[in-house]
């Protein structure tokens, strides 16, 4: 779908806050019809169910969370590169390798979006 020559399409969103504790940012058109695809096909294979933490900080699954998760490899193609970038630039322009690997989520049949918040305690700088 996309090629090495792949160039990063200009394009505006908007972004507003809707909470500060914890910080929830709704950023509208951040990605583009096709960057949107593009996730989903690289997700699609690499689909497992969600997991909350548990004591200890480990990972476990639990029967009230229901939804699928995929992370996409950090500059796995020249689309998802150009959506680090614009998310490093959306943060105050950090270095691109500090922000965390892109994810997709897809909720079971029957349920809608899901909220996952929690409050920081410490900030790690990269």
């Amino acid at each position: 779908m996309f090629g090495s020559k792949y160039k990063c399409p200009h394009h505006r969103y908007s972004a507003r806050i809707i909470t500060r504790r914890p910080l929830i940012i709704y950023i509208e058109k951040f990605l583009t019809q096709n960057e949107m695809q593009h996730l989903i096909e690289l997700a699609e294979k690499e689909f497992k169910p969600s997991t909350t933490t548990i004591a200890g900080g480990k990972p476990a699954i639990n029967k009230y969370r229901t939804s699928s998760s995929a992370f996409i490899r950090p500059h796995q193609t020249p689309v998802v590169q150009c959506i680090e970038r614009r998310f490093a630039q959306f943060q105050g322009d950090v270095n691109v390798q500090c922000i965390e690997p892109l994810q997709v989520s897809v909720a079971s049949p029957g349920l809608t979006a899901a909220q996952d918040s929690f409050y920081e305690k410490s900030l790690v700088v990269c």
